[in-house]
């Protein structure tokens, strides 16, 4: 009986293939420059199968002067989902997606839960605080119409009272769950911080919303989220933790978030630069969007000259079961971790390679750096688990911004 379920799990892990997407993309329905046929056209041509479109929802501002402010006000409107139609942004997705069967095309949105002025217009201290402080909405189709966000429907909160704190955020993250879709945390470590006419436009960084939420899927890693959160130790580690100890319901998952607008922007950004790797058995949206949701993927920055390529990364038991992104295996033993690495010019490469394991008394610790050649084909065996639930994750860099941001695989100590 054994022998059978681990031939029956060989198989299922051995089913998986890997897929290139894209998320966070803008169109010319939003901020972008390009349509939405017009991308799905240029990811088929750099060999991209997924997108995943995240125009911004709802661009829509309004400031109201004291004690009048329902009398004179002022509202700044830009190009968005909701002055486009929501109806019609899914259809026009939907059309595309039939003149390319071979892709996959998901609709999302950009969204912003909340923002909220501080000082004055006419001494020109008025300052638009958190307004870059955003939600990757996935999944929702039509329901997006009743997302609780400032500016859409009513909502406990207004732009007046200063910072609320995180509940506007967890409300949006709360309804988005409670519907079925995925949300993630949209470039996390970014700093806005800019003049708009007489208006300052504010935006910190914001890490710590990782913590301070639950129930949302995921982040965006690679390439606004690594520093403070995605790092050996960060802020990622730390609610990975938290699950690992039962204080969260729910693992996070780190996605690449390419925040894309068009071809040579930010200094040469080009579609292909940051990419989610899907590990799926068939190519269709319910096998990226269970992906999404299960964690089986990894993020991965790369150049037009190559792209580090994960061929390989899973724990197996003492019984030959194994595991791979997103899952959890049960080990009475030392668990054995493989991985295996190479360049997609096959030029060799000397790369180096964290193995990340939350041990008994830290977050999330660099229990082995390997410096190599590709292509890698490395085993490791591991520690017996302490605790009742322990993790192993990869963080692979070469020549920048050359980088891969694995998620776990949970390694949980057998009864």
């Amino acid at each position: 009986m054994i022998s059978q379920l681990i031939l029956i799990l060989a198989i299922s892990i051995a089913e998986y293939r890997q897929v290139s997407g894209v998320i966070h993309i803008n169109t010319n329905i939003s901020n972008g420059l390009y349509s939405i046929e017009d991308i799905a056209k240029l990811a088929r041509s750099r060999d991209i199968s997924v997108v995943i479109y995240t125009d911004h929802f709802l661009e829509r501002f309004t400031y109201g002067l004291p004690p009048f402010r329902n009398l004179i006000k002022k509202t700044i409107r830009r190009n968005c989902i909701v002055d486009y139609g929501i109806e019609k942004y899914l259809a026009e997705i939907k059309r595309v997606s039939k003149l390319y069967p071979d892709m996959v095309l998901i609709p999302g949105a950009k969204v912003r839960p909340f923002y909220y002025w501080t000082g004055s217009y006419f001494d020109k201290t008025l300052t638009l605080c958190n307004a870059h402080r955003r939600l990757l909405v996935i999944g929702l189709e039509s329901l997006y119409k009743n997302l609780p966000i400032i500016g859409n429907r009513r909502t406990l909160f207004n732009q007046y009272n200063g910072d609320v704190g995180i509940f506007p955020y967890q409300q949006v993250i709360d309804y988005v769950a409670s519907q079925g879709g995925l949300c993630f945390w949209s470039l996390p470590e970014a700093t806005t911080d800019e003049k708009v006419g007489r208006i300052r436009v504010l935006t910190p960084p914001y890490p710590t919303a990782l913590l301070e939420t639950k129930n949302y899927t995921g982040f965006g890693g690679l390439y606004e989220g690594y520093r403070e959160a995605g790092g050996p130790g960060g802020t990622w580690d730390k609610v990975l933790n938290e699950y690992c100890t039962e204080s969260r319901a729910n693992p996070v998952w780190t996605i690449g978030e390419l925040d894309y607008h068009y071809e040579g922007e930010a200094g040469g950004k080009s579609l292909e630069e940051v990419q989610t790797v899907f590990l799926v058995s068939n190519v269709n949206d319910s096998c990226i969007l269970d992906a999404l949701r299960q964690g089986r993927m990894y993020a991965m920055r790369r150049t037009k000259e190559y792209a580090l390529l994960l061929d390989e990364f899973s724990v197996s038991n003492d019984l030959g079961i194994s595991a791979v992104m997103g899952e959890e295996i049960c080990c009475k033993d030392k668990p054995i971790v493989r991985f295996k690495v190479l360049c997609s010019d096959s030029i060799s490469r000397e790369i180096t390679i964290k193995l990340i394991r939350r041990g008994s008394t830290s977050n999330g610790e660099i229990v082995k750096k390997f410096n190599l050649l590709t292509p890698v084909n490395m085993t490791y065996i591991g520690t017996k688990v302490s605790g009742s639930k322990s993790y192993y994750r990869l963080d692979i860099e070469t020549q920048y911004p050359h980088k891969i941001l694995t998620n776990p695989i949970f390694v949980s100590r057998k009864p």
